[in-house]
């Protein structure tokens, strides 16, 4: 497949799945979690498809807007109503964590050796290290996944900061594996 097929292809599943995300809804967040899976794999084998698609301007809009609702969504999970019971949330829970550990995994792929597009995800950083912050604070760390997910979340917060004083520049070759 050519560089240029694959990208585009992948770019087009990326706004297909953007476009029909709900993250009300169970099945949506599957769907959502299938296709970033995807593409961080596709991104994670081709450094110039990193930069490909980090020079189209939509993905950025779109990946602010699924930190920004997954940071909101957990951030008041246990605010909203219990009508759907105690299994529901635990469901609904674990669905998050899902989208949390794939949208990690993705933004890592994405950015992984690319400048330009550690720059641009760095908006993100706010939102990433409440979602740190909040799987450290509750009882998440008491089980496997949640110290799995955490670990994703922590290798992301790392890749994205090439002028942070307390990380060496992408240059340097000294970057986190």
């Amino acid at each position: 497949m050519s560089e240029s097929f694959e990208s585009s292809d992948l770019v087009a599943q990326w706004k297909q799945a953007c476009t029909a995300f709900d993250i009300s809804i169970g099945s949506s967040i599957a769907s959502l979690v299938n296709a970033l899976e995807t593409i961080a794999k596709a991104l994670a084998q081709d450094d110039q498809l990193r930069v490909h698609i980090g020079f189209v301007p939509s993905l950025w809009i779109d990946l602010r807007k699924l930190w920004r609702d997954l940071t909101r969504t957990q951030l008041t999970f246990w605010d909203g109503d219990d009508s759907e019971g105690e299994g529901g949330e635990e469901s609904k829970n674990k669905d998050l964590r899902m989208m949390c550990a794939s949208l990690a995994k993705f933004t890592r792929n994405l950015v992984a050796g690319v400048p330009h597009n550690q720059t641009r995800a760095f908006e993100n950083e706010p939102d990433i290290r409440r979602l740190l912050h909040y799987h450290t604070s509750w009882t998440a760390m008491e089980d496997d996944e949640g110290r799995q997910l955490l670990f994703s979340i922590g290798l992301t917060s790392l890749r994205f900061a090439p002028s942070h004083p307390c990380r060496p520049s992408p240059s340097t070759g000294n970057e986190p594996p």
